[in-house]
């Protein structure tokens, strides 16, 4: 009989932004990516009126757990979601649960099944690519 093996699911924290819950692997790049685009708005470009104002509909590729995703639900606009790694799109669907969630890369291959190359650097999430041999 042949033995299963159960993968452990990463362990999540959950914080708050405004009333939005958000879930994120503590110790991990994800805090970094969740202060980088939340706290420090750093898609908010004033100099060049680029700013996600509400109503709109933005599309994120490469989505990761949905920090673009929450920073568009607080400013009362929604996104279509693609992340093609498997636990980050789990998180992702937690994270943006009202915005449309693909999993899947966007690229100009004309595959429809490439490999996902991630840093193998232990709580390096942030960067997965499609590129064999270039560093994630």
């Amino acid at each position: 009989m042949a033995s299963s093996t159960k993968v452990k699911k990463p362990v999540l924290s959950l914080i708050y932004y405004d009333k939005i819950p958000v879930y994120f692997r503590p110790g991990s790049t994800d805090e970094q990516v969740l202060k980088e685009v939340i706290d420090r708005k750093s898609y908010r470009r004033g100099g060049i009126s680029f700013e996600v104002e509400q109503g709109e509909h933005w599309l994120d590729l490469g989505a990761n757990i949905g920090a673009f995703a929450v920073y568009c639900l607080l400013r009362g606009a929604t996104a279509d979601c693609y992340e093609p790694d498997p636990e980050c799109f789990r998180i992702l669907t937690l994270n943006a649960s009202s915005c449309k969630c693909v999993k899947s890369a966007v690229t100009h291959h004309q595959r429809t099944r490439l490999e996902l190359y991630k840093s193998a650097s232990p709580g390096k999430f942030y960067r997965g690519t499609v590129l064999q041999g270039v560093k994630s």
